[in-house]
């Protein structure tokens, strides 16, 4: 639904539901009990939104909560190889605030930017691990961990984009990303967690319209400029030696200053 109070202020708010199967993996994964067998997910996500606009300003608001029922996550569990199955969990869910905003602070710079602030759980999560005894006798088990954050998460994601344009055809962009801690598995345990980072990348932009042809852009792209060290995926899993939790992890490493230029012909 969608109101129009004028011709700068409307608000809407929303309601859908979505459904997703198994995968034929998941199924193919899946533990030798037909009962176990992961059944569909639901989503029933609801929203409520604001949106301003004016010649010189734009801002944005949208509130949402997205329940998910069956919802497949990964729980530690391991086929026959060694891979992750997907078991659906009862209850999880998804709530936050998402902002944008767009400002002309003078007639060559505007700035362009956006924030989400989150909050993402599983309710009553059973974590799945191998225990060993002092006489390294294996056991496969669950334990309770109750509310849990989904994995690949970030509670707060931003990013700000501040472009100047001090000619025609020619415009400079400060572009800089933020996100959050997030963790790498469902435990929300410290041990398998992505830490915070902050890039920023430069872009430069040049076009020229001739004669004899539409536009010849020149693009260059400087990114990480600040030469961050930084990783933005992770996977790994845990076991537990005489009670004690031991983890094993593995990271992906981004790439530091680096730079991309290129050049586009429209005919």
């Amino acid at each position: 639904m969608y109101y129009t109070l004028n011709d700068r202020n409307s608000a809407y708010a929303s309601f859908g539901v979505a459904h997703r199967e198994p995968t034929r993996a998941n199924f193919k994964d899946a533990k030798g009990d037909p009962n176990s067998y992961p059944v569909d997910e639901s989503l029933f996500d609801y929203e409520l939104g604001y949106n301003y606009k004016s010649k010189n300003a734009t801002f944005g608001v949208n509130l949402y909560y997205m329940y998910y029922r069956d919802q497949l996550v990964p729980t530690g569990e391991k086929n026959s190889v060694g891979y992750d199955i997907m078991t659906n969990v009862d209850k999880s869910y998804r709530a936050g605030v998402e902002l944008i905003w767009g400002v002309q602070i003078l007639p060559t710079l505007k700035w362009d930017a956006n924030l989400t602030l989150s909050r993402n759980r599983i309710k009553d999560f059973v974590e799945y691990s191998t225990y060993y005894d002092e006489n390294w006798n294996e056991e496969y088990k669950g334990k309770e961990l109750g509310d849990t954050d989904i994995s690949y998460s970030p509670e707060t994601v931003g990013s700000s984009i501040l472009t100047w344009t001090p000619a025609k055809g020619f415009d400079v962009s400060f572009v800089s990303k933020y996100v959050g801690e997030q963790y790498f598995d469902n435990t929300a345990s410290a041990d398998r967690k992505l830490d915070a980072y902050h890039v920023h990348n430069l872009r430069l932009n040049y076009s020229i319209k001739p004669s004899w042809m539409k536009e010849i852009a020149f693009q260059l792209s400087i990114n990480n400029v600040l030469d961050a060290k930084y990783e933005n995926n992770a996977y790994g899993g845990n076991w537990y030696e005489q009670g004690v939790e031991k983890t094993w992890r593995y990271y992906y490493p981004q790439a530091g200053t680096n730079v991309l230029a290129g050049v586009t012909l429209r005919f």
